[in-house]
C-alpha cells in the first residue's frame, strides 16, 4: 500500500506503475473521464464539495466577505472558482508546507475562517479524528461519484473491482462500516441557507428524517458516464 504525500499526484503514481489502483479520495469528474490512460470503477458512494467552518458557528446566510483557505493546487480550487462569482467570498492560498488536515484543524480552532473539502473527508475527520468542524453544502456544488481508478490497460482488475462493489455494497457490513467512518448520508453536511434549495433525493443519498435514513443504502451504482 502506498500513501502519497500531499505533494504527490496519485494519478501520476498510478500511471507510472508505482501502484495498481487508487482506492481512496477519487471522485469521478469530467477531467478524469477525459483521460485515456485510466479507467474508473462503478460508484460505491456519492460525495460533494463542501465548505468547512468551526463547529458551533451559525449556518451562514451569506458567504459574502468570508475567506476560504485552500492550496492553489487543491482539487477544490476549481469548485471555488466556479462558486466565487455568485457567493462573493475571498480565496486565500495556504503555504505548500501546510497539510490539508492542518488547514481543517485551523478552521476548527478559529485561526482560519473557512476551507473546502468533501463531505466524506469532513465526516471522517469529525467522527474519527475529533475535529470540531461542520460541513456546509451549497446547491451549486453538484454530487460526485466516488470511484476507484485503475490503469486503462488493466481491464481485468477493473472488472474485479466492479464485481466487488456490486456484491459488497449490498451487505450489511458495508453499510455499517460506511456509516461508522463517514456518518449517515442524511446529516453529513448542513445546507447553507444562502444557497437553497439544498438537495433532492434523486441527486444524493439524502432523506427527510432519521427513520428514512436507516433504510437509505449506500451502494454500487452503474459505471459513471461522460456527459455529452
Amino acid at each position: 500500500m502506498i500513501t502519497p504525500t500531499e505533494k504527490e499526484n496519485p494519478l501520476n503514481l498510478l500511471t507510472s506503475g508505482a501502484g495498481d489502483l487508487i482506492a481512496s479520495g477519487a471522485a469521478y469528474t469530467q477531467a478524469l473521464a477525459s483521460r485515456k490512460d485510466v479507467a474508473c470503477s462503478v460508484s460505491y458512494a456519492t460525495t460533494r464539495d463542501v465548505f468547512v467552518q468551526a463547529a458551533g458557528k451559525p449556518v451562514p446566510q451569506t458567504f459574502e466577505g468570508r475567506s476560504v483557505r485552500i492550496h492553489r493546487d487543491s482539487p477544490y480550487y476549481e469548485t471555488l472558482l466556479g462558486l466565487q462569482g455568485k457567493l462573493r467570498f475571498r480565496i486565500e492560498f495556504a503555504p505548500p508546507t501546510l497539510e490539508t488536515a492542518e488547514i481543517m484543524q485551523n478552521v476548527a480552532q478559529g485561526t482560519d475562517d473557512l476551507t473546502m473539502s468533501n463531505d466524506l473527508q469532513v465526516s471522517n475527520a469529525i467522527l474519527r479524528g475529533g475535529v470540531e468542524a461542520q460541513a456546509l453544502a451549497v446547491a451549486e456544488s453538484r454530487p460526485k461519484d466516488c470511484v476507484w481508478v485503475v490503469r486503462a490497460e488493466n481491464p481485468l482488475l477493473k472488472a474485479a473491482v466492479d464485481d466487488f462493489f456490486r456484491e459488497e455494497c449490498k451487505s450489511a457490513n458495508f453499510q455499517i462500516l460506511f456509516r461508522t467512518f463517514f456518518g449517515d448520508p442524511a446529516w453529513r453536511a448542513q445546507p447553507a441557507a444562502a444557497a437553497q434549495p439544498f438537495l433532492s433525493d434523486d441527486e444524493f443519498y439524502s432523506v427527510a428524517n432519521a427513520e428514512e435514513a436507516d433504510a437509505a443504502p449506500v451502494g454500487a451504482r452503474p459505471a459513471p458516464k461522460t456527459e455529452t
